[in-house]
């Protein structure tokens, strides 16, 4: 019996091509991780201490970390809480683009960047993506890189309350075409939006930049809405319904759908509930952003999916995310993390559950670097004192 049971577990696994290791680690006291991964196998492990941003490096793919790195030169400024974390993008593996949030007097709130050009060994004094206003709401945000070098940084913005429905934010971008050094003035995509779900970023190309948001219908529907500007962010188009989930609450999810490409198309992701059940669905766009296919369920019976992170890998795309196991504890078991593939042509791989170190596992968030190494990290709650830890679990492609 015994070898049987083996046998179906390793079927469940062989077919998606990447094999992990048998049990998630705790490696550091901190929360909210984003990482990154180098050909050479250095891992890049960003992450919340309090109220501070610390990068710390690991040369060995994540065995050990080297002693960390603050982030942000002003103490105590990173405010952070899930949906709206600190963002990191990497690009040539030297250049490292840190963004992250601070509380300013009364109701404002600011977008905050730094950069590294020495592999994250130090960084750049800290400046705003928007100079000057001292204003405005900024926070729910998120930030990529083209394939051209511009960084590109999204976020919810409360300033055109009046032009909004009541309880809703705007979407503004800002770009930045000298490597981080400043931001042009930043444009806005959309009115109307779910005012706690962080937007997402991807392109396809050098100029077609695509922005995904969460709109308010009539004022209770809440779907996943995408915009693509071919001008390199100066305009975008008017916002295509991904899909009419038709999904009525009256408050925010504080959940944003996640872009990603893939051999030039747009793969969206998002957790939305249907015919009043949570449900996690992926869908492909080919037209850069004006239709989109058919809704693909990612989680099968998953409760509770939420959270998704996706990468692009050659042919396909990976994505991790949250949700409890079925039929466990009546639905009410710890957090698992979960992983999954999806090819262009639809096909999922099998679904592998992730599990978690010690606790339930929160938003996470995932990595990956030829020649196929896939790294996966979260938060989980260390105790009763309000602290936590950053879990990493890491796999092989075969």
């Amino acid at each position: 019996m015994r070898v049987l049971l083996l046998a179906a577990a390793w079927a469940a696994v062989a077919p998606q091509g990447v094999v992990f290791e048998p049990k998630p680690r705790l490696v550091s006291p901190g929360r909210e991780p984003v990482i990154a991964v180098r050909a050479s196998g250095a891992l890049s492990l960003l992450e919340v201490e309090g109220k501070d941003l610390f990068l710390k490096t690991s040369f060995d793919a994540g065995d050990s970390f080297e002693t960390k790195v603050r982030v942000n030169d002003v103490p105590g400024e990173v405010a952070a809480h899930h949906e709206s974390s600190p963002r990191m993008s990497v690009r040539s593996r030297s250049e490292f683009y840190i963004l992250w949030q601070t509380r300013r007097d009364g109701e404002a709130s600011a977008l905050r960047f730094a950069r590294s050009t020495n592999w994250g060994e130090s960084f750049s004094k800290a400046g705003d993506v928007e100079p000057g206003n001292a204003t405005a709401s900024q926070g729910f945000y998120n930030m990529a890189v083209s394939p051209k070098g511009v960084v590109y940084v999204a976020w919810l913005d409360g300033r055109d309350r009046a032009k909004s429905k009541p309880g809703t934010s705007a979407v503004y971008l800002a770009r930045s075409t000298n490597r981080g050094v400043s931001f042009d003035k930043p444009v806005r995509v959309t009115l109307d939006t779910c005012p706690c779900c962080r937007p997402s970023i991807a392109f396809t190309g050098d100029d077609n930049v695509h922005v995904a948001w969460r709109g308010v219908i009539n004022d209770d529907i809440r779907d996943i809405f995408m915009a693509t500007s071919a001008d390199g962010g100066a305009t975008f188009s008017k916002g295509v319904r991904v899909a009419e989930d038709n999904w009525k609450i009256s408050g925010c999810p504080h959940s944003g759908a996640v872009l990603t490409s893939v051999q030039k198309r747009i793969l969206a992701t998002w957790s939305t509930v249907r015919e009043g059940k949570a449900q996690l669905y992926a869908a492909w766009s080919d037209d850069n952003g004006r239709t989109f296919s058919a809704r693909t369920r990612v989680a099968d019976t998953v409760v509770d999916p939420n959270h998704p992170s996706v990468v692009s890998m050659g042919d396909r795309a990976a994505i991790v995310f949250q949700g409890r196991p079925s039929g466990k504890s009546a639905g009410w078991g710890q957090v698992n993390a979960y992983y999954r593939e999806i090819d262009v042509a639809g096909k999922l791989s099998p679904l592998v559950r992730l599990g978690n170190a010690k606790a339930s596992a929160s938003y996470p968030e995932l990595a990956y670097e030829e020649p196929g190494r896939v790294f996966v990290a979260w938060t989980e709650a260390a105790g009763d004192d309000d602290s936590h830890r950053v879990v990493l679990l890491r796999g092989r492609r075969e």
